[in-house]
């Protein structure tokens, strides 16, 4: 792999494809009026560069987003995962402390927030139904389960 794209960056956002993500125009703006520059970028990881990718996370970032197909392919290289990620299967953020990877799944949290400041549906006794099978709709299903929806 090829890391000059992001040798001055701190985070990232990983995938296979990821030209398409907004993330570093979304996040960048918020880095920037904080006064911390414009540390967010992108690269694309297939998963067979997911060993190299990780080790390089390790040494050189303090965090990373995940995106297809990667949210369950980074797992395993991952030193620790919240129970949630864990249930789900999936990781969508990594923290890196002391060299350490730590993964968790915040789509699900995201989609109930968004829905309820919105629109103001509540995930607890509601009934969703959900079209896709990625990592991303994964994720949410098993937290909506666990705030509640109904079947």
């Amino acid at each position: 792999m090829n890391f000059d794209e992001i040798k001055n960056c701190d985070y990232v956002v990983i995938g296979d494809p990821v030209a398409h993500s907004v993330s570093p125009p979304m996040q960048n703006p918020a880095f920037e009026k904080l006064s911390m520059g414009s540390p967010y970028g992108r690269i694309r990881v297939s998963p067979d560069d997911m060993s190299e990718f990780t080790a390089y996370a390790r040494k050189h970032l303090k965090g990373f987003n995940v995106t297809v197909p990667d949210k369950p392919v980074v797992i395993p290289f991952l030193d620790s995962i919240t129970a949630e990620a864990k249930a789900a299967e999936s990781v969508n953020t990594v923290s890196v402390k002391d060299g350490k990877l730590l993964g968790d799944s915040t789509d699900g949290y995201g989609l109930e927030t968004a829905l309820n400041e919105a629109f103001g549906i509540k995930v607890k006794g509601g009934s969703f139904c959900f079209i896709g099978c990625g990592g991303a709709v994964q994720a949410v299903a098993f937290h909506f389960a666990a705030a509640g929806a109904e079947n």
